[in-house]
């Protein structure tokens, strides 16, 4: 846990290094991906190389949550800013819950490949969902300006 946390703050602290080469949708496309082929490659090839790039989910995080917690100073104003924050830190935890339920539910019945996929099949399904509902909103802001 101590090698996730350390490489959670190794990708906030140099995370910056990537603002302004990729735009914000295209980084967390970037993201999503690596955390559903990490998580497709150590189900599928189950060893101890499974743990580094399990541990790459903190290294994702830490890349990414900044750039979501930026997108979201950007486009709230002062007076809802930190509820929006808030707000989304809890979705997180209402997400998690159910979600870490179902993948122990699938480890029990199918075993941690299982369990991977499932979850890689969940990033995925719910990653596009979410970039989806990002390119609409975005487009229809457009239309509204």
């Amino acid at each position: 846990m101590a090698s996730g946390f350390l490489l959670g703050g190794l990708g906030g602290h140099f995370g910056h290094l990537l603002d302004g080469r990729q735009g914000n949708i295209t980084m967390l496309v970037l993201l999503l991906l690596w955390a559903c082929v990490a998580c497709l490659v150590a189900g599928f090839y189950p060893g101890y190389h499974g743990i580094a790039l399990l541990l790459s989910g903190s290294l994702i995080w830490g890349f990414g949550w900044p750039r979501v917690q930026d997108a979201i100073n950007k486009r709230t104003g002062s007076a809802r800013r930190a509820t929006v924050l808030s707000a989304a830190s809890l979705a997180i935890n209402i997400v998690s819950t159910p979600l870490l339920f179902a993948i122990g539910k699938f480890e029990d019945g199918a075993g941690i490949t299982g369990a991977l996929l499932f979850l890689s099949c969940f990033l995925l399904m719910s990653g596009i969902i979410s970039i989806i509902f990002l390119w609409v909103t975005k487009r229809f802001a457009r239309v509204e300006a």
